[in-house]
Parts: structure tokens; sequence; C-alpha cells
């Protein structure tokens, strides 16, 4: 199982149209689509890695990245808002849905100080 590669905060992706090096304040969330994760950038089209959401989590969490759904990995830089229905919504106007279990998590992050950029 490989591992997605952070470093000087840029992640590395290796994937079959060859090696990207996004930074991170440019990634807007990552989306899982059963073995496979869609990542969305704010000045590129969203990019598919042969990895599951997990094996990006536990790099991207310290900084800055919200696990709020099965399905979801978001960087907090990118949300503006949490919805009524129990759901967010970022810079680029996507709905990210937020699961009942985490929802408390994600409201107590939110009101954290964000990592250094």
């Amino acid at each position: 199982m490989s591992t997605p590669l952070i470093q000087n905060k840029l992640l590395r992706l290796t994937l079959t149209e060859g090696v990207f090096f996004l930074p991170l304040q440019d990634i807007i969330r990552l989306e899982a689509r059963s073995n496979y994760t869609w990542i969305y950038c704010r000045h590129r089209r969203p990019l598919l890695a042969a990895m599951v959401l997990k094996q990006f989590e536990a790099g991207l969490q310290p900084f800055g990245f919200l696990r709020t759904h099965r399905r979801h990995l978001v960087n907090r830089r990118h949300i503006t808002g949490i919805l009524q229905q129990g759901s967010m919504r970022t810079t680029f106007g996507d709905i990210i849905s937020i699961s009942k279990r985490k929802r408390a998590a994600v409201v107590q992050a939110l009101s954290r100080p964000l990592p250094a950029a």
C-alpha cells in the first residue's frame, strides 16, 4: 500500500499521467470513490489517484484537513461555512456532507486555530 509523500507543504502524487506536486493550500478537498480518490484543486482539473482516502488522511490532517464523512477529506482553508442541513460549503461552492457521527468533531475542529500556512 503506497502512501503519498508530503514534503515542504507539497503533496507528491505519482499517477498514470506522471508525477504531480500539489501545494497543500491549493487542494480544496479529496473525495473517495471505491478504491480511488478524486483530488480537487484550485487551478487544475480533478486528479484521480489509485489510493484509498485513508492513505491521505494521516498525512494531511496536521495541515488542516478534516475528515467530514467516509467519502470526504476537506481543507479547512477552503471551508466557508456549515449549513443547517448538516453539510458545509467550500470557497468554490461545493456542498460537502458531514456525517452525524463526525459533526461534533468537525465543529470543534473548526473552532480551533488553523495550523501555520
